[in-house]
């Protein structure tokens, strides 16, 4: 792959593997409802990569999974290194997905600790950088679309969703509910329940920007 092909990136450097999931299938979704838009995944110097073509215009689409906080400080060389260094040329959007650990206040950005760090590690090579911090939990997020939920796990549409703690907990809750060996599973096993979420209506009820990705990739719609 050559640097010069392509208009911008986008690099999504994720809490954890259900929220590289998540923003995937968001890249895929938000793919389809942009018409003469397409995705095709590829490989940039042997990591998984996708590329948005939209008319002549292509953006590279790059995602960093942590799984632990105590990787930020490796994610932060990830995208000097894998992003920035390899492909110069082009300007990087970086959207920064987390939790703000607490389900007490609304969604929300997070400014403190290490998150604030890699901001400023990494502020001056990105050509922005976007917060899509999400309440306790990315869970929380896929149940904004609540009735998608119930309608993925089978049970009637006028189940009541669990109140208080994190979303998480409360997936798992539902998940028991269908049956007590149902389980919810995170990562990409959870790729069949966010497949089938409306993500136009999360977007719509969502205080999570996901209105400077499209921006970032689809810059002139």
């Amino acid at each position: 792959m050559r640097a010069e092909s392509y208009g911008a990136g986008a690099a999504f450097i994720v809490e954890g593997q259900t929220e590289e999931e998540f923003y995937r299938q968001y890249l895929f979704w938000a793919c389809r409802n942009h018409p003469g838009s397409y995705v095709r995944e590829g490989r940039d110097h042997g990591e998984v990569c996708y590329v948005v073509c939209d008319g002549g215009r292509e953006t590279l689409v790059k995602f960093m999974s942590m799984n632990s906080i105590s990787q930020i400080t490796n994610s932060g060389a990830w995208f000097l290194r894998s992003c920035v260094a390899r492909h110069l040329g082009i300007p990087w959007h970086v959207f920064l997905a987390y939790d703000t650990d607490g389900h007490s206040a609304p969604v929300s950005q997070f400014q403190e600790g290490d998150w604030a760090a890699l901001r400023r590690e990494i502020g001056s090579s990105a050509a922005s950088v976007t917060d899509l911090a999400a309440e306790a939990d990315i869970e929380d997020v896929m149940l904004l679309d609540a009735d998608g939920v119930l309608a993925f796990l089978g049970l009637p549409p006028d189940t009541k969703v669990p109140s208080g703690g994190k979303g998480k907990s409360k997936m798992r809750t539902l998940h028991r509910m269908v049956s007590v060996r149902n389980a919810y599973h995170e990562g990409s096993k959870a790729r069949p329940l966010i497949r089938s979420l409306d993500m136009g209506l999360i977007a719509s009820r969502s205080p999570i920007p996901f209105g400077a990705i499209d921006a970032a990739i689809w810059p002139e719609r």
